[in-house]
């Protein structure tokens, strides 16, 4: 089995940045029996990483099956770079985070992620199908750093994008059955069928379902999750210069959210206890569900040896219902306030893009990526949230607030990259710059009723009502990059970088006022890197720096004590985010192999002005706290940014049998991440700014698999676990209280328990 791990630096893009690294999960033949060649097509033609001054972790088929990784979410667990959390109203969707740069609220269709998700090249706008289940995966690539010149959106924080097995032409049948605890069951299909002329046509059918592992007495258990998917896969090749790729894939994801706790309400609340097996009391849940379709369609012609076109057109919708209650784990014993929490969220998106890339070449020393990209999206947004409040254990009233967002959003761009290989000492220098023109556009509207009912059944408005309250913004940007690597010998390179990124400005859904936006962000960043093969191959080592300089960089804000649900999207002016990466890969003998990877990073906030007029402003929110002019940076600082990260795997194939028709291997994953902030204003300055705080925490995986030979194809058996130590960790978790006020106490969900099972595959 192969595991491959691999990062590197940035991108040799107009954006780029990153450490490099570079792991591989079992031992196998390369160079002098040592460690593989890694080739890679982040750049859009096949070239070996080592060679090449980009950051990326690859993930081939053989390693995701290796680590049971199975999700998005998956992925950034042992990414050390890569961050994710569960969002707490939405089970199907996750924040990602790549060097503390994401969205801290991904379910607003109103503004983007640093981080962009991809699909077969095709970008993914919302994160609401990033859990689903991975199915018939080739391999994932995760680019840190800005992206912009060859990937479709112009992001700050980096790119993941997942590759999808083509049809091969020949009759072929795979299926990979698991069971495990907690009535878990999945099932994954592929069906390759004959070539039909020069048609190719592939079905994959994915069905998966677990149960939750927080008991509900009164309806659906907490963290369940059902997906059942399906994608048809056509290759047609109507001449040797012309590849046609098409693919529709549809699915239904249902799930209910993770359970909150709050320490603080033992005792206060009768019958109050905290725990990840069973809830306090029944609570009314039922299931959220997911929809989703799309369509792909790429044209790829090789219009000389020295040019390939290429047309991609996608087309994706993604419908999502979900359901969360907190029950009563905002309330708050300080001031005698019970506090129920009830939010319901409709959302539906649809997106279409259009590119052209040219991959070409001029002579031997030039080589060229140049592209168009238009992408437009449309959706709405839909909430409504209840609010049940008591003091004094007597019936306060409650709070109803429902808002409705209708957005547009468009992106058109041009990109291009030259590199050329110089004749500079010996043919050991080459250079790449990188242009791309972003020109971005965007509306947004929203109606919303807040109405607050007593006990005795009257009411008033909690706050305004709106109606039709629209803004409009329109956003442009030049990002150029420049990337020197010097081969020093076949095995050492090494490379500096300089580039710039762009995330474009938007509006918050869930703002106090909605006619104020916010801008675009600006990155710089500067990096330098090392590749390195020692040992006859059996020794890989790959390290980089890097620094950003971020310019009005987009931090969210909540603004009210006790109330999730209104938050505002500011830039907060200057901030840099620095850090280092390493990767250590040895395969000491042929079949053994140990990894390690490492991240650093430090973030700061350097400046964040209260502007007049903004919410910063107490003249327009009195919760704030600030006075205009003053700088109050020291009240914030970056999200999900752990200083220290790491992730580790042995790869141990123990047994041969005789004539190498089988084998018995052993793998083992460890990955922990340092603490991290899971909010924006969490600077020195905040009170109580501990409780916005994930705590470090460690997960252990492990795989025994038996791999045989059957009569006319393969077979394999794993036992395989999760968290096999079950160690009880937050997930997510979300503070009490507001900037302005300090914050009082902290509510969490525990993270997943161990899970195992067994997993029996075969193909032919």
């Amino acid at each position: 089995m192969n595991r491959l791990w691999i990062s590197a630096l940035a991108s040799t893009c107009l954006c780029s940045l990153s450490p490099a690294y570079a792991n591989e999960a079992a031992p196998v033949a390369g160079a002098a029996g040592g460690i593989e060649d890694i080739v890679v097509t982040a750049q859009k033609r096949a070239e070996n990483l080592q060679v090449t001054p980009i950051a990326i972790t690859a993930y081939t088929a053989d390693t995701l099956t290796a680590m049971g990784i199975t999700a998005v979410a998956d992925v950034a667990a042992t990414t050390p770079s890569l961050y994710s959390a569960p969002y707490p109203n939405s089970p199907t969707t996750i924040q990602l985070y790549m060097r503390g740069q994401g969205t801290n609220n991904p379910f607003q269709i109103t503004k983007d992620g640093a981080v962009g998700l991809y699909l077969d090249g095709f970008y993914l706008s919302r994160p609401q199908s990033a859990t689903m289940d991975l199915a018939d995966i080739e391999r994932i690539e995760v680019l840190r750093g800005p992206q912009g010149t060859l990937y479709g959106r112009n992001t700050t924080g980096g790119a993941v994008n997942i590759i999808t097995k083509k049809p091969t032409g020949e009759m072929g049948v795979s299926e990979s059955l698991t069971v495990g605890n907690r009535d878990h069951i999945r099932s994954l299909t592929n069906v390759d069928l004959p070539a039909i002329g020069n048609l190719a046509i592939k079905g994959t059918f994915l069905y998966s379902t677990i149960d939750g592992w927080t008991k509900n007495a009164g309806g659906e258990d907490f963290g369940l999750r059902q997906q059942t998917a399906g994608q048809i896969a056509a290759r047609w090749t109507p001449a040797d210069t012309v590849t046609v790729d098409y693919s529709f894939d549809i699915g239904r994801v249902r799930s209910t959210p993770l359970y909150f706790s709050n320490p603080d309400l033992i005792g206060f609340i009768p019958g109050y206890t905290v725990s990840r097996k069973q809830t306090y009391r029944p609570i009314d849940l039922d299931r959220s569900e997911m929809n989703f379709n799309g369509h792909s369609l790429t044209v790829e012609w090789e219009a000389s040896d020295a040019l390939t076109i290429r047309s991609l057109s996608g087309y994706r919708r993604v419908s999502s219902q979900t359901i969360q209650d907190y029950a009563e784990v905002y309330s708050t014993p300080s001031a005698n306030r019970v506090t129920g929490i009830r939010p319901y969220d409709d959302m539906e998106t649809r997106q279409y893009s259009q590119e052209l890339q040219f991959v070409g070449s001029i002579g031997d020393r030039i080589d060229y990526v140049a592209g168009l990209y238009y992408f437009r999206e449309k959706g709405d947004h839909y909430q409504d949230t209840r609010t049940v409040l008591a003091a004094a254990g007597a019936p306060a009233g409650s709070v109803r607030t429902q808002r409705m967002i209708d957005m547009l959003s468009v992106s058109k761009a041009a990109y291009a990259q030259v590199t050329w290989a110089t004749p500079l000492l010996d043919d050991r220098v080459s250079l790449t710059g990188g242009l791309r023109y972003t020109r971005d556009t965007r509306r947004a509207s929203r109606d919303l009723s807040s109405v607050f009912t007593q006990p005795d059944g009257t009411s008033f408005n909690a706050r305004p009502p709106e109606n039709d309250i629209t803004n409009q913004q329109r956003f442009s940007r030049f990002n150029p990059s420049v990337t020197a690597n010097f081969q020093a010998s076949d095995d050492l390179m090494l490379y500096a970088k300089f580039s710039t990124g762009y995330r474009a400005g938007g509006s918050d859904e869930s703002a106090l006022f909605f006619a104020e936006t916010f801008g675009p962000e600006s990155v710089t960043n500067y990096e330098i890197g090392v590749k390195s093969d020692w040992l006859d191959r059996r020794l890989r080592i790959n390290l980089a720096g890097f620094v950003m300089d971020y310019k009005e960089i987009q931090l969210d804000l909540p603004l009210r004590r006790n109330d999730p649900t209104i938050n505002q999207t500011i830039n907060a002016g200057k901030a840099r985010i620095s850090g280092f990466e390493g990767d250590v890969t040895i395969a000491p003998i042929d079949d053994l192999l140990l990894t390690a990877s490492y991240a650093y990073l430090h973030s700061r906030i350097k400046t964040v002005k209260a502007r007049a007029g903004t919410i910063l402003d107490p003249a327009v929110n009195p919760d704030s706290g600030f006075t205009v002019g003053q700088n109050v940076a020291s009240r914030f600082g970056q999200a999900y940014a752990p200083k220290h990260a790491f992730s580790g795997a042995v790869d141990y194939t123990f047994l041969r049998f005789d004539g190498d028709s089988g084998t018995v291997v052993v793998h083992a994953n460890y990955q922990w991440k340092d603490a991290a902030f899971a909010s924006s204003p969490v600077g020195p300055a905040i009170v109580g700014r501990d409780y916005w705080a994930i705590p470090a925490y460690g997960t252990l995986d492990a795989r025994l698999t038996v791999n045989f030979e059957l009569k006319g194809g393969d077979a394999s058996v794993a036992l395989w676990g999760r968290n096999i130590t079950d160690r009880a960790y937050r997930a997510t978790v979300t503070a009490i209280g507001a900037p302005a006020t300090g914050y009082t106490g902290q509510t969490f969900a525990y993270g997943e328990p161990a899970t195992y099972g067994l997993e029996f595959k075969f193909a032919f």
